[in-house]
């Protein structure tokens, strides 16, 4: 059984390791219930801003509509305030710290089964609001659609692997938080959309062209770059051993069966998600692209959904 912590020397990486969500279990049960209080509570001020018309619930021939949508409201919270611990951890350790290029050793192995605290912190952070997210977004309808349900559902697993079997921790800080840089001004976006009358809506002009550079950065040009090196590592650690490794033998062993026995299909999924959302990424970065097409008269997020 597991007992120990991966080493992070310069040289070595031991395939002992700690199950992440076994050991922070209860941490991850009081975050999810945190998320849910958290959610509550911003039904009160939701309760006092006057959604856009198109987004009532009832009929209503007075305007502004009696209507209230303090579901919305919340919601958005919950996102905004995730975003903007993940988009503080995350260009703090990965930009200005650069806890992951320093504290795992920069080999494919390191890579791939090195150990860090800030990254399986992330993992886990990631994990409780992607799992929260999918019991939440099925209640509310603009939220509610196929591609959203198949996002929270990949990033849930991808953060539960990482999380539990000490995967791709180099990768993390990228993937599960720096890569939601640019959901921080979609948020502020997503609030002028839904509320057009509250303060949320001032801010708009300055969040748009915020969103788009910080999308177009991390989700398409980063994304893409370091996708390339993770599959590197991965086929690296995939690869079946030559015979002079194996003292002449045929062997179908490979290092990830060593580092993780019985668990190689892990590195399968972790490569199949980065392609699917890879290619998400790419299809919101047309709608992005659409509406710069016509940013000089027409709303700028009217067919921009949320990228969360």
């Amino acid at each position: 059984m597991t007992t120990t912590k991966a080493s992070t020397s310069n040289t070595t990486i031991s395939p002992e390791y700690i199950p992440g969500f076994t050991h922070l279990m209860k941490e991850c049960i009081i975050g999810f219930i945190a998320l849910s209080a958290l959610f509550t509570i911003l039904h009160i001020p939701g309760n006092t801003i006057v959604p856009a018309a198109e987004y009532c619930n009832e009929e209503s021939n007075t305007y502004p509509p009696s209507c209230k949508r303090p579901d919305i409201f919340a919601f958005e919270g919950v996102c905004g305030t995730i975003f903007i611990i993940m988009t503080y951890l995350s260009i703090k350790s990965w930009h200005i710290d650069q806890h992951p290029q320093s504290s795992i050793p920069q080999t494919p192995i390191g890579r791939v089964y090195g150990y860090s605290s800030q990254c399986e912190k992330v993992a886990a952070i990631s994990f409780i609001f992607q799992l929260w997210s999918c019991f939440v977004t099925p209640f509310i309808p603009e939220f509610y659609s196929t591609i959203m349900m198949t996002h929270h559902i990949m990033a849930t697993l991808v953060s539960y692997l990482a999380l539990q079997y000490q995967y791709y921790h180099y990768y993390t800080i990228f993937f599960l938080a720096l890569s939601e840089v640019s959901s921080v001004p979609l948020v502020f976006m997503s609030l002028g959309k839904y509320f057009p009358t509250s303060i949320f809506n001032v801010v708009v002009p300055v969040a748009q062209p915020l969103f788009a550079l910080t999308f177009t950065f991390y989700r398409v040009y980063m994304w893409n770059k370091i996708s390339i090196h993770l599959w590197s590592d991965a086929m690296i650690v995939l690869k079946k051993k030559k015979k002079r490794e194996t003292g002449g033998k045929e062997s179908s062993c490979c290092i990830a069966e060593e580092y993780r026995p019985g668990m190689t299909f892990c590195l399968y999924i972790f490569l199949s998600i980065n392609v699917l959302l890879g290619l998400l990424q790419l299809f919101w970065f047309t709608k992005i692209l659409k509406e710069l097409l016509k940013v000089l008269g027409i709303d700028w997020f009217n067919d921009v959904e949320h990228t969360y």
